[in-house]
């Protein structure tokens, strides 16, 4: 990385340039908006004029495992991202010989990452990132991709780094010489992640046969006593400041608290919820799912003053629940109980806005085997939304659970059934208040 801030001052539209960082094969402008916030600009190079409509279809792009897009500029033969600071670092300063990823973690990044690509090739104007570690910031357990470029434009070798990805996560190096012959001298490796990566570096697998195989591999998960427990970075928990953006890992505390989850009621199922209006804050209703499908599931809801809510995936056996629960100043929290034991929420990400009563928000919680949970919350306007990554549940859930305080209404509540690209079916419907 090398700062360069001879061009402090100029001005792309309203962003008054800081800095210029080069980083990696790229770089990165450090600017200001109008009211003194720091952004990052990232410019995409094109060899003929900017397509139509490619500036709204980047402004949608709400993707967890790309660099949030707040604006895109069009100048000249080239668009310009504008990004909010990232928290973070990157992939490459976390993991070496010496302190490899664990092979459950690295399994589950690399499928997050393989469909973030699969993702970006297919928007309109197919898309690519390359998934060299230095371009891969981790926050936590959640990766997220930084530089992005036009799939057309791109040399093979920037978008083919995917096949060096997992090698890297379980050795921390880079592969050296036919990797399918040596992979095998790797003991330390599960013999499912060894066929993994020799399918990567076998150049007639394409991406998406490869993220069809891994979405495949299952490893045993071994004995847990706390499932929230996430890897430690081999690096010291104090901030990093890396080209002017604010890095470093946060994290998080894990609470005891009153019992927002009741495991030991009898819920009352229902077949569908629609205007539901709990009036009973003991009262817990249920949803059923096919067990262990990925699922999303989306709630629409109004909070009453001074009352919390709780929803959550739970399994049967053994009875756990995973899931979301807002405090009754609407602050919210990642729920884990087991049943006869204590909850624990976790406070994921602080910044998160309060659900605020009488307004009505957006609830999403989606749901794959062995990958964290990714919960959504927004303002039923889509304004404030705001990702977060929460735990892993190990088992798998057999019905979505929900209970709040009186006067608090669920506008809408669905079960969408998923694969690895999107909504296939969806449970949904009209009900009346059945209580």
């Amino acid at each position: 990385m090398q700062s360069d801030n001879r061009a402090a001052g100029r001005y792309y539209e309203r962003f008054q340039v800081v800095d210029t960082i080069h980083f990696f094969n790229r770089k990165l402008i450090l600017a200001r908006d109008p009211n003194g916030d720091q952004v990052l600009l990232q410019e995409i190079e094109m060899n003929r004029f900017v397509p139509p409509g490619i500036r709204e279809v980047l402004r949608n792009f709400d993707h967890p495992h790309v660099a949030p897009i707040h604006d895109v500029i069009e100048e000249n033969r080239r668009i310009i991202l504008v990004h909010p600071p990232m928290i973070g670092e990157p992939l490459s300063m976390l993991v070496d010989p010496e302190h490899p990823m664990p092979p459950i973690q690295a399994l589950r990044i690399f499928r997050r990452l393989l469909r973030t690509m699969v993702d970006l090739y297919n928007l309109p104007l197919p898309m690519t990132t390359t998934l060299d570690p230095r371009n891969v910031i981790m926050n936590e357990d959640h990766p997220h991709v930084l530089f992005l470029n036009f799939k057309k434009l791109s040399p093979p070798r920037f978008h083919e780094k995917w096949r060096e990805l997992l090698y890297f996560l379980l050795t921390g190096e880079e592969p050296d010489g036919d990797v399918r012959q040596s992979i095998e001298d790797q003991k330390n490796i599960p013999p499912e992640l060894r066929r993994l990566i020799a399918a990567c570096f076998d150049p007639a697998n394409t991406l998406q046969d490869v993220l069809a195989l891994a979405e495949s591999t299952r490893i045993q998960l071994p004995e847990k006593k706390n499932p929230l427990k996430k890897w430690m970075y081999p690096v010291a928990v104090s901030v990093l400041v890396v080209f002017g953006i604010l890095l470093g890992i946060q994290l998080t505390s894990n609470t005891a608290m009153s019992e927002p989850l009741n495991l030991d009621a009898h819920p009352r199922q229902l077949e569908t919820v629609s205007q539901f209006r709990l009036d009973d804050s003991d009262q817990v209703y249920s949803l059923s799912l096919r067990k262990g499908e990925p699922v999303r599931i989306r709630a629409e809801l109004t909070r009453g003053e001074n009352r919390s809510f709780t929803l959550a995936l739970v399994s049967e056996e053994p009875l756990r629940g995973y899931g979301i629960y807002i405090d009754e100043q609407g602050k919210v929290l990642f729920l884990e109980k087991v049943d006869g034991e204590e909850p624990i929420l976790n406070d994921q990400d602080p910044t998160t806005p309060p659900v605020e009563p009488g307004k009505r928000y957006i609830l999403e919680i989606v749901y794959f085997p062995d990958e964290p949970l990714y919960v959504t919350v927004m303002e039923n306007s889509g304004r404030n939304k705001r990702g977060v990554v929460g735990p892993i549940p190990v088992e798998k859930p057999s019905w979505v659970q929900f209970q709040g305080g009186e006067g608090t209404v669920l506008h809408r509540l669905r079960a969408i059934r998923l694969d690895d690209t999107g909504q296939t079916d969806n449970r949904d419907g009209i009900a009346s208040n059945l209580s």
